[in-house]
């Protein structure tokens, strides 16, 4: 009886279950309206610095909670995440080198298609290692958002309908030359105006009107690369740094105007790292090592350099509470893969000194998610398809949980949002993954995957974590009260406390009646 009594609460806490999700193969209308969050509007967050700027993240879950995925085509294009929508460009090969990209915006809590946008478009641009569809990530500002194919096609549409507000093409309008891997640069919003990477004989840079597509200004004598410009402020002017050809330089957001440049350790495929006035750059090509530059008064000094230390190729890194975490690819060029030649490095910003190494780690990208004490995690998703999470602290490398969640590769950059993480591979297949689960009760909206049919009762999850159960439904991710999470501790047969999730990297599943399932780590529940 009592067991029955405490399934039935359970149950009844998490209310109806979500219907199913269709497909959505045509473009269609929004029928609720969308809750708006800091989330993950453009190539590397809100800030460009691969760090979530929403509240701290709550309980790490045992494992990763699938809440949806999609197909959308090939490419290494990363998801964005703004106001409800989840937004990734792919591609579909076709005959003679060309094929169709597509633009694709979800719900971000369910997954359905709320409109596409296909176009024709080049399939590959390359020098050397071939890889196939879009390189750069969408940008979303407020009601619209920008994408760019590796052709050059620039689109302007509506977020919230796929409206086309306008369109160009960057060869045919403005004299752009398609670069050697296609247009990689991510659009960046400043102001009114959209900064991009053209690759004219004349305008290396340009800065375009963001409502209708009109010049406003080029900049000659840069070098176009395979990143994007960051967003700084230096000497008391918003600067737009750019990388590529060994050389970084600073170019006045607003004007077009040089501010600095220097010379560098070679090009960055993923662009400069940039922190106020400290400007961290990798070479992408051969072990010709990193450096950290420091613009003051328009002039450039290096606090440090080292020929040999750290080379990244398409692995990015990121600068947290005074060190940089990132992947050190020396040695792998053209390999075409690296499953554990990489190594994920602690460097100290201002001296270059490395705090820890951690081997093996093969090619791979991370953000930061800030936790509720001051500190941080990092989220990584390695080439290889596992999803890490692991404490950002200069002390260790300390793990916290790894989990399989791709096949093939994965080269591009996860989002977060909500305490979910958004990842996508090099095929096209997207996962939306609630991560982290909130101390305090919040509703977590989910949904069954788009594949697949509704259950029917839905299927719901117990989590230990910390001591304490989170029930995780097709509806919310709840925590369980205490009353109720001794006596469901108890039908699981074990009333310990347990120290959660440290150090966990597998999950035992075993269903326990009228569609619940109990979820325990293994390093805190050997039986059931």
């Amino acid at each position: 009886m009592e067991k029955a009594f405490l399934l039935v609460l359970l149950v009844s806490a998490f209310g109806t279950p979500v219907s199913s999700v269709e497909d959505g193969n045509s473009r269609i209308v929004r029928d609720r309206p969308v809750k708006r969050t800091a989330g993950w509007p453009q190539w590397l967050g809100p800030n460009r610095d691969a760090t979530s700027t929403e509240a701290g993240c709550g309980v790490l879950l045992p494992a990763p909670q699938p809440l949806w995925k999609a197909d959308v085509g090939i490419g290494v294009s990363s998801v964005v995440v703004s106001q409800g929508h989840a937004l990734a460009v792919g591609h579909i090969r076709g005959p003679a080198n060309r094929g169709e990209d597509t633009v694709y915006c979800f719900d971000a809590d369910t997954g359905k298609v709320i409109w596409k946008y296909p176009y024709e478009c080049l399939s590959c641009k390359t020098q050397d290692v071939r890889f196939y569809g879009p390189r750069s990530t969408p940008t979303v500002d407020g009601d619209f958002v920008y994408t760019l194919s590796l052709e050059g096609h620039l689109f302007c549409f509506e977020t919230n309908s796929g409206k086309i507000i306008w369109n160009k093409e960057l060869p045919r309008d403005y004299s752009g030359r398609i670069p050697v891997y296609g247009y990689c640069c991510s659009p960046l919003v400043y102001g009114k105006l959209l900064i991009l990477e053209l690759n004219a004989e004349q305008s290396s840079y340009v800065a375009l009107d963001k409502s209708n597509g009109e010049v406003i200004w080029r900049f000659a004598g840069g070098h176009v690369t395979c990143g994007s410009p960051a967003l700084t402020n230096i000497d008391g002017a918003d600067c737009a740094v750019f990388m590529g050809g060994g050389v970084v330089v600073g170019v006045n957001a607003a004007t077009g105007e040089e501010m600095w440049r220097h010379g560098t350790w070679g090009h960055a495929w993923m662009g400069p790292v940039v922190s106020g006035d400290k400007i961290f750059v990798a070479n992408a090509s051969l072990p010709r090592g990193c450096g950290m530059i420091q613009i003051a008064q328009g002039k450039p000094t290096v606090l440090w350099e080292d020929k040999k230390k750290f080379q990244t190729l398409h692995c990015n890194s990121v600068i947290w509470q005074g060190h940089i975490y990132g992947f050190d690819n020396t040695g792998t060029d053209y390999l075409g893969r690296d499953g554990q030649r990489s190594s994920l490095k602690c460097l100290q910003l201002d001296t270059g000194e490395v705090k820890w190494v951690k081997e093996k780690m093969g090619w791979g990208n991370l953000i930061v998610a800030p936790d509720r004490i001051g500190g941080g995690n990092l989220i990584i998703l390695r080439e290889a398809g596992d999803l890490i999470v692991a404490r950002a602290s200069a002390e260790s490398y300390q793990e916290l949980s790894r989990n399989k969640i791709f096949d093939g590769q994965s080269w591009t950059v996860p989002a977060f949002s909500k305490g979910r993480v958004y990842c996508r591979n090099n095929s096209g297949q997207v996962v939306c993954l609630q991560l982290f689960c909130p101390s305090t009760p919040q509703d977590v909206p989910v949904a069954p995957l788009a594949h697949e049919p509704a259950k029917s009762p839905a299927t719901h999850s117990a989590i230990f974590s910390n001591g304490r159960v989170y029930a995780v439904s097709p509806d919310a991710c709840i925590f369980v009260p205490s009353i109720i999470s001794t006596a469901l501790a108890d039908m699981l047969g074990d009333r310990g406390s347990s120290s959660g999730y440290h150090g966990s990297n597998r999950n035992e599943q075993k269903p326990f009646g009228f569609g619940l399932t109990a979820t325990r780590s293994l390093t805190t529940c050997n039986r059931f």
